[in-house]
């Protein structure tokens, strides 16, 4: 009789203790799960409009993914919460991020924000700096982390997304990791081939056409010949030592990794100075030692995105001078590519003609399986 009331009071301890459980979790607030990530500083920061709770993380990452335990840096990120059950958009960005705020995709798709920094930019810099450790690969596993530790939170649809150098970014992600994410948008993403692209001045060449090509020529020429009036009444700030130094992350990029945009510049040659060469590794810091260009990395990747990566949608103006970089995906694949008629380099989903705006939302609703927000436009910041 004895045993009997034992078991029977084991019995409703445990359920008591169940009970207990299945409230503490239900109770767990986000702050709480973000608190609980091991290596995850977290700070509550004004509520972006049209989420419920926005923090800013500092994200410790190793310098070097290969090497876990060894030298760590903070990457900054920015969370805006929209619910639990709702898809992720994760922006990756080529540059800093001093401050957040809504995206066009978030809003499109009513979805959970996180914006990352880029490694070596703004606060994301590791000290010392150890330039070897800046690559595609480094800052796609640094996205991979940030991926699989807030995975922990949010099990719903992932879609990776970004601009220009931060489309690259999103770009690199999937060719490192490409089971992280359901879908990409990428916006003005061109794959640079070469440490100096002559794919660029070619395009110039059409879109500007024989006699306005022929008018820039004489004015760049003008502007050499003149050069000391015109420094008196232009600005070279962004040739200062002070920008130069804040771009310095981006010139090794480019002089190691994501090329360089060429020049015609054979018409200058008798007019240049300083600088003879225009290339990247001309502005590169000069605390990097080797600069040895790889080649063959840029191709391997467009080989990959326009042959096997699905489930991209590839954002290009028809007058940005990037799309001469642009990804042309195969037939073969599960991927689209849309040209903004009449634009540049800035614009937006809701920019494009009302067909291309639907071949991208249908995509979206077909790789994600969701429905799209009918006000979806009415809070684009």
């Amino acid at each position: 009789m004895k045993i009997l009331k034992f078991n029977s009071f084991v019995v409703i301890l445990f359920f008591v203790c169940i009970s207990c459980q299945e409230s503490y979790s239900q109770h767990r607030t986000l702050y709480d799960e973000l608190k609980s990530l091991s290596g995850v500083y977290v700070k509550k920061i004004e509520t972006l409009k049209g989420f419920n709770e926005s923090y800013e993380l500092a994200i410790v990452q190793p310098i070097d993914h290969k090497n876990l335990t060894g030298p760590k840096f903070t990457q900054k990120v920015f969370l805006s919460h929209a619910g639990f059950n709702k898809p992720i958009v994760f922006e990756t960005h080529g540059y800093d991020v001093p401050w957040h705020k809504k995206r066009e995709l978030s809003n499109l798709l009513n979805a959970n924000q996180i914006i990352v920094e880029h490694r070596y930019f703004g606060h994301s810099k590791p000290k010392p700096l150890e330039w070897k450790h800046l690559t595609t690969w480094q800052a796609a596993s640094d996205h991979h982390r940030i991926i699989e530790l807030l995975k922990t939170i949010y099990n719903r649809k992932w879609v990776s997304t970004g601009k220009s150098k931060g489309g690259m970014a999103a770009l690199f992600h999937k060719y490192y990791y490409p089971a992280d994410v359901q879908a990409s948008v990428v916006y003005v993403a061109p794959i640079i081939i070469g440490l100096k692209d002559n794919r660029i001045p070619e395009h110039i060449n059409v879109l500007c056409g024989e006699t306005t090509k022929e008018r820039m020529m004489g004015f760049q020429i003008n502007c050499l010949k003149n050069r000391e009036a015109i420094l008196k009444i232009a600005s070279s700030a962004n040739f200062s030592t002070k920008r130069l130094k804040y771009n310095e992350t981006l010139f090794y990029q480019q002089a190691i990794e994501l090329g360089f945009y060429g020049y015609n510049s054979e018409h200058l040659t008798p007019f240049l100075e300083k600088v003879t060469e225009i290339n990247p590794s001309v502005f590169a810091p000069k605390s990097a030692n080797e600069l040895v260009f790889d080649a063959k990395l840029m191709p391997k990747i467009l080989e990959f995105l326009q042959t096997k990566a699905n489930n991209i949608i590839y954002l290009y103006g028809e007058n940005d001078i990037w799309t001469a970089g642009k990804v042309n995906p195969k037939e073969s694949i599960n991927s689209i590519q849309i040209i903004a008629k009449g634009l540049g380099h800035k614009f937006k989903i809701k920019d494009l003609s009302k067909e291309n705006m639907n071949i991208a939302e249908n995509s979206l609703i077909k790789w994600l399986g969701i429905n799209m927000p009918t006000d979806q436009y009415s809070r684009v910041d």
